[in-house]
Order: structure tokens, then C-alpha cells, then sequence
């Protein structure tokens, strides 16, 4: 069974109200961090024995490593298996993406950097007591 964490995420206003319009925000994040793990630390999403490239229709994502222009379509991608590698295949997969690649969003254009404008920790002992106090 895989376990789940549960976690908080502090938004602002305008953040908030783009996380109202997602239909399942879990997801999201959990692809952004994974995306980010893989640019940060060079590790693929989805390796697959004898090949090259991370299975692209994984429930985990999409690899930016080795699909930065998006998946291939799924006739691509038994080509590609087929010919592992070979004649060029990846190439063609990969001019084919390029082609119908659209902008996407990206973690990399995200400043990771820790916001300067935190709260305080307030203890438990005083959270409690502002409970009661209003």
C-alpha cells in the first residue's frame, strides 16, 4: 500500500485562488516535486530496463530529462521500443515532439528560495490560549 503524508502548503491570496481551480491540487504537487527532484539531482522518474528514456505515460509524471518537449505520441513510442534506438528512432521521436511541442509549465522557472516574509512559531500553550481569549 502506498502511504500517504499529509502536509500544508501556505499560499497567499493570489495563489489560492489559482489552487481553487485545480481539480486535484495533491497531484499537482506531488508531480512538481518530482519534477524537481529530477532536474535537481539528475535522477529519472521512470527508467525502463534496456532503454534510454523514462516511460512517458507513467502515473508519476512525465521525466523532464528525457521528454523536456513533452510525451510522444503512444504510436511514437512503440517505435521507439521497437527500434530501441536504432535508425534513428530516438531522433525521430524526438523532431516529432519538438514539433508539436507547446510551453508548458516548468519547476525551473520557480525561485525555490525560502520567502522572507515568515511568521513566527507561535507555541502550542499560546495558540491554545488565543483559542479561548477571542
Amino acid at each position: 500500500m502506498n502511504e500517504k503524508h499529509i502536509t500544508s502548503v501556505s499560499l497567499d491570496a493570489e495563489t489560492e485562488k489559482i489552487a481553487k481551480m485545480m481539480p486535484n491540487r495533491s497531484a499537482f504537487f506531488r508531480e512538481c516535486l518530482r519534477r524537481w527532484n529530477a532536474i535537481e539531482s539528475n535522477t529519472h522518474i521512470h527508467p525502463q530496463t534496456g532503454l534510454a528514456r523514462c516511460y512517458p505515460f507513467s502515473s508519476k509524471g512525465l521525466c523532464p530529462l528525457c521528454w523536456p518537449y513533452g510525451p510522444p505520441s503512444h504510436d511514437q513510442w512503440l517505435y521507439y521500443r521497437q527500434m530501441k534506438e536504432t535508425s534513428g528512432a530516438l531522433a525521430a521521436v524526438d523532431e516529432q515532439a519538438r514539433e508539436a511541442w507547446a510551453p508548458q509549465f516548468s519547476v525551473q522557472d520557480i525561485d525555490f528560495s525560502r520567502s522572507q516574509k515568515t511568521e513566527p512559531k507561535i507555541s502550542l500553550w499560546k495558540r491554545f490560549k488565543r483559542f479561548f481569549t477571542r
